[in-house]
């Protein structure tokens, strides 16, 4: 899957990035269109906020070394999780 943001405006999509060179040509896609926001809020969906509150929820019972060592493990440079693979 590759994602890409873009603009709707007078019934057409304009990518605002770039696709890599070895995209294969024709391509299916999706379209999914954001909720507009003003500038101080951004919409979530239901699945995505009940992760994030999971997530919190999680964070949230650590004990501060526990807590410490999460947060040296974010900010390292290599890969948290090993390698993926990425697909196009």
């Amino acid at each position: 899957m590759l994602v890409v943001k873009g603009i709707y405006e007078r019934g057409l999509v304009r990518l605002l990035e770039p696709l890599p060179a070895d995209t294969p040509e024709p391509l299916e896609v999706t379209v999914t269109f954001a909720e507009p926001t003003n500038g101080h809020t951004v919409a979530v969906d239901p699945v995505t906020l009940a992760a994030l509150e999971g997530i919190i929820g999680l964070l949230n019972d650590l004990t501060p070394e526990e807590l410490n060592k999460f947060d040296e493990a974010v900010q390292r440079r290599s890969p948290f999780f090993g390698p993926r693979l990425v697909t196009v």
